[in-house]
């Protein structure tokens, strides 16, 4: 055996396994990301839906009725509700790697627009009451 041998050994072996470690770690990352964007998309569609629909269900129940729900805005979106003709449409934006998305659910009642300034990445809970026979109103729940 020669003097430095085992370490030279030593060092071709840890070279070997960062050349396949390397890799693996760079594609997790990778789908980690991905993973994380689908997650987002599926946190606007049912953000925008579950308000839209308790509004819809709220609005035939008439005025009085009122519901709590629980939202999650994802990261790197922005809410608004857009009154439209006789009815509203709830809109988010989400940032993407890809560029922006916009998921939009209609509702057939006005809803009042938020006096909310609602942060992204957080859990919100809503009262979503019926006012008048064409109106609903949002509010943050306490």
């Amino acid at each position: 055996m020669y003097k430095g041998q085992v370490s030279i050994e030593m060092m071709m072996v840890i070279a070997f396994i960062l050349i396949f470690f390397i890799p693996v770690m760079a594609f997790s990352y990778m789908k980690i990301i991905e993973l994380n964007e689908d997650l987002s998309t599926i946190q606007a569609q049912v953000a925008v839906s579950r308000i839209a629909n308790t509004a819809n269900s709220l609005g035939y129940m008439g005025p009085g009725s009122s519901l709590i729900i629980d939202i999650i805005l994802p990261s790197n979106s922005n809410l608004k509700v857009q009154n439209v003709g006789s009815g509203s449409q709830v809109v988010l934006e989400l940032e993407l790697s890809k560029g922006k998305s916009e998921y939009v659910a209609n509702s057939w009642f006005n809803i009042n627009p938020f006096p909310l300034d609602l942060k992204s990445g957080v859990n919100y809970r809503l009262n979503i009451t019926s006012t008048d026979p064409e109106t609903v109103s949002v509010v943050l729940y306490n």
